[in-house]
C-alpha cells in the first residue's frame, strides 16, 4: 500500500521525499521503511478507522496516500517516533526475515515459511541475556510460560511467570481470573514489557499458547510476541549450561532431557529418524541454525561457552569503565581548575539534558546519553508513589523521555505549583526514581508539539544561570506523552497561576495536531 519499493517517493513531495530518503541512507537500516508505514497507521489510525463500509479500493488509496500529508518540518520528529519504535522492538526478526525481503550474501539460505502469524516471532537467542542476568535497557521482557505445571516445575527461565493454559479449555472463568492477577503483577513491574510467550516448542502445546495469544490480542493487548521454538530450541542453547542458568532444572524429569537420553540409546538410524522429527517440530527459521549445530557440534560446545561468559562479564566490564571515566573526568577538572570563570564561554553541563534543540539543529550532536546516564546515580532518589502525592503536586503525567538518539526512559513530568519535576524511573528500584531536573515554572521558554506527531512533546526552558531576556542558550527535553494536550494545558495553567502577581511576561508557545 506505501509503495515500499519507491520508499514513499511516489507518495511525497519531492522535498519530502528527498529528506527521508538522506536520513534512510544515512541509517542504512532497510528495515527502517516498515518502522515509517508503522508510524503512519499509527498516527492515523482513527481516521482510518471511521473508513468502516467504505470500498477495500478506497481504503487503500487512502492509506496509500498518507504519505503526502508529511511536510519537511516533520522529519526530524518522524525520525525520532520510529527511532522510538526501532529501539522498542526485539530485533531477531531482522536475522529471519532480512534474506527473503532484502536478498542475502549467504551462498545458501533456508527460506523461513512466511505462514500467518498471530504475533510477532522471535528467537530464543534473544532470551539469552535474560536468561543470563543482563537487563535490556531498550526492551523489557516477560516471559509467559504457557507449558504444563509439571514441565515448568521441571525448569525454567528465573523470573518467568507461569500461565496454566490448559485453563482455557477446562475451567475458562478460573483462567480469566489467572490471567488478570498475571497482568496485574506484570503491569506493577514492567508497565511497557512485551508480553513474550514462551511454550514447549512441541506441535501438540503450541496449538494451545496460539490460542492464549489469541485470548490476549483479543482483549487489546499490545506488544505481544512469541519465542520461536520455545523451551526446546533453548534448552538446545544451553544444553552445557542448564543447571547454571535455568531455574529447579532437573535432568531426570525434563522432558527434553529424557527424549534426548531416549534418543541417545537408539541405534543410528533411530537416532537420525529421532532428529529429524525434533528438527521438524522446530519452526523453519531455526533448521539451518539447528543443522550446522550437528554439524559442527564441538564448534558450538565452544562458541556458546565464549558468549555466555562473554554476556556475563559485559555488564562488569562497562562498570569498570565508567569507574575509569568518572576518574578521568575529575583529572581533568583539577587540570582545569585555575582557569576563571570569566574565561569560559558558555555554561557547563550540570547533570542536565542537553541545551541544544533538536528541532533547529543548533549543535551537530547532543550530550551523549551515556554521559547523561553517568550522573543518575548522583541523582537525589525517592519514592515514587510519594512524590506524585505530594501536596504541591497539582498533575503529573507518564512518559518516555526520548534522547536524539532515539533511547527512552519512562520518565513522570510532574507539575508542580512553582516547578516542572522531572522524575526517571530507576529501573534496578522498584517503586523508586531519579530527580532528573527540577525547572521553575518561569524557566519555561516554550512547549511545542509536533503537527503530524503530537504525543511528542518538546520542553525549551531558558538556562537557569542566563537572564532570560537576553539571548542564552536553552535547554531542550522531548518526551513522548500520551496525554500530550493535557500535559500542555496543565502546565500552561500551572504558569498562569504562578505568574498571577507578576509583571513578567512569558512567551508561551504551543501548536498542537488535531487528531483525524
Amino acid at each position: 500500500l506505501f509503495k515500499f519499493n519507491s520508499l514513499f517517493t511516489s507518495s511525497c513531495k519531492l522535498n519530502v521525499a528527498l529528506k527521508i530518503l538522506d536520513i534512510y541512507l544515512q541509517q542504512a537500516d532497510p528495515f527502517q521503511v516498515f518502522f515509517m508505514a508503522l508510524i503512519l497507521l499509527v498516527n492515523y489510525k482513527n481516521q482510518i478507522l471511521s473508513m468502516k463500509g467504505k470500498s477495500k479500493s478506497y481504503i487503500a488509496e487512502a492509506i496509500a496516500a498518507l504519505p503526502y500529508q508529511l511536510q519537511v518540518e516533520d522529519i526530524e520528529d518522524f525520525y525520532q517516533i520510529m527511532q522510538y519504535y526501532c529501539n522498542r522492538t526485539p530485533q531477531s526478526f531482522r536475522r529471519d526475515f532480512h534474506g527473503p525481503l532484502f536478498g542475502s550474501n549467504f551462498t545458501e539460505v533456508i527460506q523461513p515459511a512466511f505462514l500467518p502469524t498471530l504475533c510477532l516471532p522471535i528467537s530464543a537467542q534473544e532470551l539469552l541475556p535474560l536468561v543470563v542476568g543482563y537487563r535490556n535497557q531498550g526492551i523489557q521482557l516477560a516471559v509467559i510460560d504457557t507449558r504444563p505445571s509439571n514441565q515448568f516445575s521441571n525448569g525454567h527461565i528465573s523470573g518467568a511467570y507461569h500461565l496454566d493454559t490448559s485453563q482455557l479449555l477446562t475451567d475458562p472463568p478460573q483462567f480469566e481470573d489467572l490471567a488478570a492477577d498475571m497482568e496485574r503483577k506484570i503491569e506493577s513491574v514492567f508497565p511497557d514489557a512485551h508480553w513474550c510467550f514462551f511454550s514447549s516448542g512441541l506441535e501438540e502445546d503450541d496449538s494451545i499458547c496460539y490460542m492464549c495469544i489469541s485470548y490476549f490480542l483479543k482483549r487489546g493487548k499490545r506488544y505481544i510476541c512469541m519465542a520461536s521454538g520455545g523451551y526446546q530450541v533453548l534448552h538446545h542453547l544451553l544444553k552445557d549450561h542448564l543447571v547454571s542458568y535455568l531455574e529447579s532444572h532437573d535432568s531426570k524429569q525434563c522432558l527434553i532431557c529424557k527424549k534426548n537420553n531416549s534418543a541417545a540409546t537408539t541405534t543410528t538410524a533411530a537416532t537420525s529418524t529421532t532428529a529429524a522429527t525434533a528438527t521438524a517440530s522446530i519452526p523453519s527459521a531455526y533448521i539451518e541454525e539447528m543443522s550446522i549445530v550437528s554439524k559442527l557440534d564441538n564448534f558450538e560446545n565452544a562458541a556458546s561457552s565464549y558468549v555466555i561468559n562473554k554476556m556475563k562479564k559485559s555488564a562488569s566490564v562497562l562498570k569498570r569503565l565508567k569507574n575509569a571515566l568518572k576518574k578521568s573526568e575529575k583529572e581533568n577538572e583539577k587540570q582545569n581548575a585555575h582557569v576563571k570563570a570569566s574565561d569560559r564561554y558558555g555554561q557547563p553541563y550540570r547533570g542536565k539534558a542537553s541545551v541544544f534543540s533538536i528541532a533547529e539543529g543548533d549543535s551537530s550532536e547532543d550530550e551523549s546519553d551515556d554521559e547523561f546516564g553517568e550522573r543518575v546515580s548522583e541523582k537525589e532518589i525517592v519514592v515514587l508513589e510519594e512524590a506524585l502525592k505530594n501536596c504541591d503536586v497539582l498533575n503529573y503525567f507518564e512518559c518516555q523521555q526520548v534522547e536524539k538518539d532515539g533511547k527512552h526512559f519512562q520518565t513522570y513530568l510532574v507539575v508542580k505549583e512553582d516547578a516542572l519535576l522531572v522524575l526517571r524511573v530507576a529501573a534496578c528500584k522498584e517503586g523508586e526514581a531519579y530527580i532528573m531536573a527540577k525547572h521553575p515554572l518561569d524557566a519555561i521558554h516554550k512547549i511545542t508539539s509536533g503537527r503530524m506527531f503530537p504525543e511528542l512533546l518538546t520542553f525549551t526552558f531558558f538556562s537557569s544561570e542566563n537572564d532570560a531576556s537576553q539571548n542564552s542558550p536553552y535547554i531542550v527535553e522531548r518526551y513522548i506523552v500520551p496525554k500530550s494536550g493535557d500535559c500542555a494545558k496543565s502546565v500552561k495553567q500551572a504558569i498562569l497561576n504562578s505568574c498571577t502577581d507578576s509583571h513578567r511576561r512569558f512567551q508561551f508557545k504551543t501548536c498542537f495536531c488535531l487528531s483525524v
